[in-house]
């Protein structure tokens, strides 16, 4: 009951927020403007993952008092400064260098402090346990690896928060069955903030999330995903939802993101260019140029994303 009431709070939050959010956004003309790379026609505000980030924050504090607040207080920690890291950057932009520091200190303040961390490849490559500096370095990677593959795809109507949703229910449901009550409850307030966000976000959007909502979002995920992969290797074998295939499912989950990003990368360092440098080669630009619409283009990759 109470993750019900938790995920309403941050539902109900958003939906009254995000409409004042679009006022004053427009008012102050904190907008995102079309060019470039980008595919709106239109001046859309930006920076919607405060919306999100602020309706699960107030249902997180509301409903903490039922769980074990020590259990999430460095990862909660590590989600603040991500969502800083992405707002300093919608504000003024970040010099890749500064931007991935600051992306740094919240993954380690995640990995080392928190200690959440893949502690094994349970078996993938005919590799098992890691040892210490080999776990934090790769951990590091992956959870680097994981909100910046999010970031990357949040550039049409309704893509990015359709994989939000989905990834977090699927999460959400799986810690709730598992009787990992802090986890599940991180999912379903982020997932009632993000679904109330997509009201606004489905095309033609109201708002966008900017990297305030893309980077937090990523990195929140990416932070589930490791909690799950250890929560799932320790269960005893035979136990219900125990996933045998532990770094599969796990890969599953963010699927499109990281063959997104894996792509993007390839392709441009094989023409010279950086892996970050802005273009329009990624696979939801190449299905609107099939002549896919914003909404069918975001469901389309949602659906292939469940398979």
């Amino acid at each position: 009951m109470y993750y019900i009431l938790a995920f309403l709070s941050s539902f109900a939050t958003a939906v009254l927020f995000f409409p004042v959010l679009i006022q004053l956004f427009t008012k102050y003309k904190l907008s995102d403007s079309p060019g470039g790379r980008k595919i709106h026609q239109h001046v859309v505000p930006s920076m919607g993952g405060i919306g999100f980030f602020m309706a699960a924050t107030i249902s997180l504090g509301i409903w903490i008092w039922q769980f074990s607040l020590p259990d999430i207080r460095f990862v909660y920690g590590g989600i603040l400064l991500m969502f800083f890291v992405g707002l300093r950057d919608d504000f003024v932009e970040l010099r890749a260098s500064k931007k991935l520091l600051g992306q740094l200190i919240s993954v380690l303040l995640v990995v080392v402090v928190a200690d959440i961390r893949i502690r094994t490849f349970h078996g993938f490559l005919g590799i098992e346990e890691l040892n210490l500096f080999a776990s934090y370095s790769f951990s590091t990677l992956v959870l680097l690896a994981l909100t910046n593959g999010f970031n990357l795809i949040d550039g049409l109507d309704g893509l990015a928060g359709t994989i939000a949703v989905i990834s977090l229910s699927l999460l959400g449901s799986w810690f709730y069955i598992q009787g990992v009550e802090s986890y599940a409850l991180i999912s379903f307030t982020f997932l009632g903030g993000v679904l109330a966000f997509l009201i606004f976000n489905w095309h033609p959007a109201k708002i966008f999330m900017g990297d305030t909502g893309s980077l937090t979002l990523g990195f929140t995920l990416g932070t589930l995903i490791i909690s799950f992969m250890e929560v799932n290797e320790g269960l005893p074998e035979g136990s219900f939802m125990k996933f045998e295939s532990t770094f599969g499912f796990s890969v599953a989950l963010m699927i499109y993101p990281l063959y997104d990003m894996a792509r993007v990368f390839v392709r441009r360092i094989s023409q010279g260019k950086g892996p970050m440098s802005p273009d329009k080669s990624h696979v939801h630009h190449f299905l609107m140029r099939m002549g896919l619409k914003h909404n069918q283009v975001a469901l389309l990759l949602g659906f292939c994303s469940l398979q």
